[in-house]
């Protein structure tokens, strides 16, 4: 039993230390060049509001978004 759970921690330790390596072509490109999509629904206010008259997307989504992406 013991050697079973060794073997399946090792393997899931294996499926995800996959994932940890580099893209060297990522890693050249400048950030300028990188596009970050995003989708989401404007019709639940608070979260996501259009503003017709200001022609742009507001609430917290849209906040938390334009943070992560450092805007």
């Amino acid at each position: 039993m013991k050697k079973m759970l060794f073997i399946l921690v090792s393997m899931l330790c294996l499926l995800l230390s996959v994932g940890c390596g580099s893209d060297k072509q990522a890693a050249q490109a400048p950030a300028a060049d990188k596009v970050l999509r995003v989708a989401t629904s404007p019709a639940s206010p608070p979260f996501e509001l259009y503003l017709k008259e200001q022609n742009k997307f507001t609430g917290f989504d849209i906040d938390l978004i334009n943070d992560v992406a450092g805007l």
